[in-house]
């Protein structure tokens, strides 16, 4: 009995301090104001102790959600109110109370007004500052602030005000900011912030606010004022410059924004622009045939062609006078291979071929074969071998020197059939996979410069990944304003969003051509060129390059409708396609449903905003 009585009083003495160890525990857990398992959502409050000698004066504070660095990176204003001190105290829930989640960073400007002091304040009023508490939530967040000694007095009222460049950070402007490149007929808007960095009131006394001077301030505009017209420490606002070039050229303009500080005082800066055009320009497709409201045949979109296109070189060799170009004649033709040659061999072949005293001879690429192909006719080949010079061109595939992406695909070319017109890729990987042949090489300069492909992986040497033959890509190319994306190597502007539906062709036309979007309303639909542009032979995926460089969804796999009509079916109603991913194009019955994209601009289309 003894023995099992001394068992329960131990045992009872265990449970007691397990208990009191737990206790403890708890209790220490909740004092510290934080959780075993991480950070937890809470509130946060104020509580201003020790001001006695202001009661009856304001107390302000400013609360922010922030990362680490207030004053660059992601300043959001959460809450901003004043109390009047009484008893010495201030006692104050922020944002009504409400929960921030665990582990947000937070910071609080708080100071208290002051009558004035003597010396020369903004507005009449001093203040006396804490400088910025920084913390993190973590649970129901008390941020104690004392009197005096979180706290300092500024007698002089001095503001000061910074400013600063919206990019994918807060950069700092100076006396002189480069804006970078801008385009015409493109308009580019963008973002400054005004900070008061100061220790007191910052008032804006200009009027406007901001104002612009210079022989190139026409091309600057203020499309969206700053909100605020005064700013306590810490605050900010921000406003919208527009530029709008219609010539090249560099641009400046000198912003003015005035302020009073200890005295009157402005914000001068020197913004400056590049102003350039499109590096490369489309040319037209050569339909000009309508066949619908708003299609190829009635925009005709594009660099028109010279009156005399080609000119014959009397010496097997013909000049394409719209690319600056030079072709040969007569294409390859042998008894011993009458349906062409490998992929390989066709290179090989214009490598070797020695014609009209030239030797630099390479096959083309295939920005430069499609360039042959007239939209405007039911067969390309009979058409050139119409024109003087050329002879013996056959209505079958012919070889151009882009080989496909091939990382998880059997090694394909593009080859363009000189009937249709079409495009596609054949397999290059086994014998027997023929193509007819066709050299090109570069002669004098054209009305047009063909952009490159985007293929700058090469598989041997000769091809278009070696040779990168064409107009260079401008650096980024794609520019965002205003829900539309412009396009710096061919001018075009297109939607931002592409439609979100398969549609038919005819639905597509009405779709663009009543489209009132971003101020205008002269939105198309691409024509053959237009939609091609868009592809890089160069890209795994062009869906998704297009998707990350527009910042929208672009769906994969899909065939892409074009303005352009199948010349040989305008009674049976074919019109062109694009298939983003691979490049490839051909026609498909205007009935079916496929996607489409509205676009605007481009070398022979400026327009103007819609009234």
């Amino acid at each position: 009995m003894e023995d099992e009585q001394g068992k329960k009083m131990i045992m009872g003495k265990k449970s007691r301090w397990i208990l009191k160890c737990s206790l403890f525990i708890g209790l220490a857990v909740l004092a510290a104001g934080c959780s075993l398992f991480g950070p937890q959502d809470g509130s946060i409050r104020i509580q201003l102790v020790g001001a006695a000698e202001h009661n009856g004066e304001w107390f302000t504070y400013v609360l922010y959600a922030a990362d680490s660095s207030p004053k660059l990176v992601g300043y959001t204003q959460a809450d901003s109110g004043s109390t009047a001190i009484a008893s010495g105290r201030a006692d104050i829930s922020l944002a009504g109370g409400r929960e921030f989640t665990g582990g947000t960073e937070f910071t609080i400007s708080a100071f208290i007004d002051l009558p004035p002091s003597g010396g020369t304040p903004m507005g009449g009023v001093d203040y006396e500052l804490k400088p910025e508490y920084h913390g993190t939530v973590d649970g129901d967040t008390v941020v104690q602030l004392v009197y005096p000694a979180n706290f300092f007095l500024s007698t002089s009222g001095n503001a000061q005000i910074s400013l600063y460049k919206q990019t994918d950070y807060l950069k700092p402007v100076y006396s002189s900011e480069n804006l970078g490149t801008a385009y015409i007929h493109f308009p580019l808007s963008y973002e400054f912030i005004i900070r008061n960095d100061g220790n007191a009131l910052l008032e804006l006394t200009g009027s406007p606010p901001v104002g612009f001077s210079g022989s190139s301030s026409d091309f600057f505009t203020i499309m969206i004022p700053p909100a605020a017209a005064n700013l306590l420490p810490g605050e900010e606002t921000e406003f919208h410059v527009r530029i709008t070039p219609d010539t090249p050229g560099n641009r400046t303009a000198v912003m003015t924004i005035p302020y009073q500080g200890t005295e009157l005082s402005a914000f001068i800066t020197t913004l400056s622009v590049l102003v350039s055009e499109p590096a490369a320009a489309l040319p037209r497709t050569g339909q000009s045939i309508p066949v619908a409201d708003g299609d190829d045949g009635t925009v005709q979109a594009g660099v028109p062609w010279p009156v005399s296109r080609f000119t014959d070189n009397s010496d097997g060799t013909v000049t394409d006078n719209l690319t600056g170009l030079m072709w040969q004649g007569e294409p390859y033709y042998s008894i011993y291979a009458p349906a062409g040659l490998e992929w390989g061999a066709s290179i090989q072949y214009a490598e070797n071929l020695i014609l009209g005293g030239y030797d630099d001879w390479r096959l083309p690429n295939v920005n430069e074969l499609t360039s042959l192909v007239h939209h405007g006719v039911s067969d390309t080949a009979d058409w050139l071998n119409g024109i003087d010079g050329f002879s013996r061109v056959r209505g079958d595939a012919y070889w151009s020197s882009t080989r496909n992406y091939t990382a998880n695909y059997t090694a394909m070319g593009h080859a363009v059939n000189m009937d249709t017109g079409g495009l596609w890729r054949q397999n290059i990987s086994y014998y027997g996979s023929f193509a007819y042949v066709i050299a090109v090489r570069d002669a004098a300069p054209g009305v047009i410069e063909l952009p490159k492909t985007g293929k700058t992986s090469s598989s041997r040497p000769g091809d278009d990944g070696d040779l990168e033959k064409g107009c260079a890509w401008p650096d980024p190319r794609f520019l965002q304003s205003n829900g539309i994306v412009y396009d710096a190597l061919t001018g075009l502007q297109w939607k931002q969003d592409p439609y979100p539906s398969k549609i038919a062709w005819n639905d597509a036309l009405a779709y663009t051509n009543d489209l009132e979007y971003a101020g205008y309303d002269d939105w198309r639909l691409p024509n053959r060129h237009e939609m091609r542009s868009l592809v890089s032979y160069g890209s795994v995926n062009n869906s998704v390059r297009l998707a990350q460089a527009f910042d929208t969804a672009v769906e994969a796999e899909d065939f892409w409708w074009t303005a352009t009509t199948y010349a040989s079916a305008y009674g049976d109603g074919s019109a062109f396609v694009i298939y983003l991913d691979t490049g490839t194009s051909d026609y498909l019955a205007k009935t079916q449903l496929h996607r489409c994209w509205a676009v605007r601009g481009g070398a022979a289309q400026s327009g103007n905003p819609a009234q």
